[in-house]
C-alpha cells in the first residue's frame, strides 16, 4: 500500500512523517494538525502580525504541530479507531465540538488542577502576584487587543474554542518582552491544547468522541466493536504505539518525536 503524504513545505514535517510509528509499521497516512489553528494567526490585527513577527514565533514551528491519521476513509479511520487516537477528518466546524467543549468543562478542570500540582507542570510563564502588578497592557497594547478579540469572533467548532483559549494568552503578550518569553507564552497554550485534544475534551470533529476509548469507534465494516480482528493482525501492540506517540497519555508533539 503507497504511503499518502500529507505535508506543506512550510511545516518541514516531510521526515518525520516518513519516519512517524505508525507510518513505517502500516503505511498508515499521517498529516500535521496545528494546535493553535494557523486561520487565527491571519485573523488578528495588522500591528499583532508585526509583533509575532518582531518576536520570532512561527506558528509552522514544531512546538505547535501533533501527527494523527489523516483523513482518509480507507485505512486512517481505522487506525485511529483502533488505537483510540483523534482523526483528522474534517475542517473542524461542526457544531458538536462546542457542545462537547462545555459539557466536558468540570472533568478539564479537574484535570489540569491535579496537574498542576506536579512541578514540572506548573507553566513557567504564569505571572506571579507581584509580576502581574507590573504586568498591565499599555494603551496601545489594549487597543491591539480589543481588535484581536473583533477579529478573531467570527470563528465556528474547534476555531473557536482555540480562539477564546488564544483570548487569554494574548493579553499576556507584551512588545517589551523577550523572544523567549513571548514564544513561551504561545507554546503553553499549544501543549494545553494538544492535552484537550489528547484527552478527547476538545474534538475535531462532530463525531471526534467516538475515538476516544471506551466509545463506539468508526461502526464500519471491519470495526467489529474496534477490534479490527480481521486486519490488524500485522499492526503493532497498542501498548507500542502509546509508547511511541505519547507521554503519560499527551499525545506528542512534533518537536518530541
Amino acid at each position: 500500500m503507497s504511503i499518502v503524504k500529507k505535508t506543506r513545505p512550510s511545516l518541514k514535517d516531510g521526515k518525520k512523517i516518513e519516519k512517524h510509528f505508525l507510518t513505517t509499521k502500516i503505511s498508515c497516512p499521517i498529516t500535521s494538525h496545528h494546535l493553535i489553528s494557523f486561520n487565527l494567526f491571519d485573523k488578528v490585527s495588522s500591528r499583532r502580525k508585526k509583533q509575532i513577527n518582531d518576536h520570532k514565533y512561527n506558528r509552522d514551528a514544531h512546538e505547535n504541530l501533533i501527527l494523527i491519521p489523516s483523513k482518509d476513509k480507507v485505512l486512517a479511520k481505522r487506525v485511529a479507531c483502533y488505537y483510540g487516537l483523534p482523526w483528522h477528518s474534517s475542517g473542524h466546524t461542526g457544531k458538536n465540538i462546542i457542545n462537547h467543549w462545555s459539557n466536558t468543562k468540570t472533568e478539564r478542570l479537574e484535570r489540569k488542577a491535579a496537574n498542576l500540582k506536579t512541578e514540572k507542570n506548573v507553566d513557567p510563564f504564569a505571572p506571579s502576584n507581584m509580576q502581574s502588578k507590573g504586568n498591565a497592557l499599555t494603551k496601545e497594547e489594549l487597543q491591539m487587543y480589543n481588535k484581536d478579540i473583533k477579529k478573531l469572533k467570527k470563528t465556528s467548532g474547534y476555531h473557536k474554542v482555540v480562539a477564546s483559549l488564544f483570548f487569554t494568552v494574548l493579553k499576556k503578550l507584551k512588545c517589551n518582552q523577550t523572544n523567549v518569553e513571548y514564544q513561551g507564552h504561545l507554546e503553553r497554550l499549544s501543549l494545553d491544547i494538544c492535552e484537550y485534544i489528547s484527552y478527547f475534551e476538545l474534538l475535531l470533529s462532530n463525531p471526534g468522541y467516538d475515538f476516544s476509548p471506551n466509545q463506539v469507534g468508526c461502526q464500519e465494516e471491519h470495526c467489529n466493536g474496534r477490534t479490527h480482528k480481521t486486519e490488524n493482525e500485522a499492526w503493532p501492540s497498542k501498548e507500542d504505539v502509546n509508547f511511541e506517540l505519547k507521554i503519560n497519555q499527551r499525545l506528542k508533539l512534533v518537536s518530541e518525536i
